[in-house]
């Protein structure tokens, strides 16, 4: 990742294995281990949009071609970009969209950091709150009802995606959950005193 000086969350050289601080006022600090995004890490909270291992898919002219490598039930997705600003670590609030899930395609060359969380009584249950490193060009999808913050521009810039979705979904399908604290995310030690799965 390419540096970037002292823009609001910009955090270059975070990977895979890192321990990130999380923080709340008045409330001890927790360490949980940063993951990859990867479809047994990710499994509890939806799907990773990756090209297939193995042999397979169709041959065309110019490359291969896989089919269905992501489903989405919808009969009549929706497809949007949306931009997310340069901003400090910080988790305030969190949403879910009970009615549809939500498929995320990077479009920006930089790394993303996802929270996400399981539900509790109706609430993101922050003692299970993971993060996830999403490479430039890497996509996942929400399954229907998951508890996440807008994904972190980690350089820095911008971050764009492109969400497929059931149209509704932003607006009335959203549901949103102010913290009672919120939480600050730090950089910690590489791979050092990390708790979590």
């Amino acid at each position: 990742m390419k540096g970037c000086g002292s823009q609001p969350g910009c955090t270059p050289g975070m990977v895979v294995g890192d321990t990130l601080r999380v923080v709340g006022i008045g409330c001890e600090a927790r360490s949980i281990r940063l993951r990859g995004l990867t479809p047994g890490n990710f499994r509890p909270f939806g799907q990773v949009l990756m090209e297939p291992a193995g042999a397979g898919g169709a041959d065309i002219e110019t490359g291969r071609f896989w089919a269905d490598v992501l489903p989405i039930h919808h009969d009549a997705p929706t497809a949007g970009i949306i931009r997310y600003h340069p901003r400090p670590l910080v988790i305030q609030r969190m949403e879910r969209h009970p009615g549809s899930g939500q498929t995320f395609v990077s479009l920006s060359p930089g790394g993303a950091l996802v929270a996400v969380a399981p539900d509790r009584d109706d609430e993101p249950d922050i003692a299970g709150l993971q993060f996830f490193l999403a490479g430039p060009g890497e996509g996942f999808r929400l399954a229907p009802g998951t508890w996440h913050a807008s994904p972190f521009p980690l350089e820095g810039g911008t971050l764009r995606f492109l969400v497929i979705m059931k149209p509704g979904t932003i607006g009335e399908g959203t549901e949103w959950h102010r913290l009672r604290i919120p939480l600050g995310v730090e950089p910690g030690n590489s791979g050092v005193g990390t708790s979590g799965p």
